[in-house]
């Protein structure tokens, strides 16, 4: 079932509290917009990109063994921002009131900042693009012609090279990825419905 947030009626009732509170801002704020919407936008940002973290760090938990770590890419191949502590939206909220909550926002986004850059050196130490398996590949056009003109990232990329793995450790992987393609066909199916509803509404008017 659709999470009640990114339902029709879940996305109506988000805009309809931020404008609610963009109206109490106007108002009561001695601020213009341009002020208060930078910081406003960035708590935004960090609110949902928290919570796709958080999920994100839920799945990811199970695939972690001994010899293979979690890291940064780990959630990029998963469409998620890398959160460092420091940038957690659930740690901005506990801040005492007395604490520059701008200058916290700041310090978040520098901090993603930082994870985004110590990651590009460590894939690109020499400063400059090569091609890395699993992360990124220039396709030339023949090859792009091969693959039927299709320009999914999986089907050039490839995989990194990574340690062994036992039976065991690619057996749970394998049921986690199968678990989570069930998931998001499910998802799709729910979407596809969602669609369906909402075109029909409208050639009924």
């Amino acid at each position: 079932m659709a999470n009640n947030k990114t339902s029709p009626n879940g996305l109506a009732e988000l805009e309809r509290r931020l404008w609610s509170a963009a109206d109490q801002l106007w108002a009561n704020s001695p601020l213009r917009p341009s002020e208060y919407s930078a910081p406003v936008l960035g708590l935004i940002f960090l609110r949902f990109a928290d919570n796709a973290f958080t999920k994100a760090e839920t799945e990811l938990k199970g695939r972690s063994t001994g010899r293979r770590v979690i890291g940064n890419l780990d959630y990029q191949a998963k469409g998620v921002v890398f959160l460092p502590d420091e940038a957690r939206f659930s740690r901005l909220m506990l801040v005492e009131e007395s604490r520059d909550i701008g200058k916290l926002l700041n310090e978040a986004m520098k901090a993603i900042e930082r994870g985004s850059e110590a990651m590009l050196k460590e894939k690109f130490p020499k400063g400059k693009y090569a091609d890395v398996p699993g992360l990124c590949k220039i396709a030339t056009r023949k090859e792009i012609e091969t693959q039927g003109w299709s320009l999914n990232p999986g089907r050039y990329v490839g995989v990194a090279a990574g340690e062994e793995m036992s039976d065991a450790d690619f057996k749970e992987q394998l049921e986690a990825q199968n678990e989570e393609l069930e998931n998001l066909n499910a998802q799709a199916r729910e979407l596809e419905r969602t669609i369906a509803k909402n075109v029909a509404e409208i050639l009924e008017t």
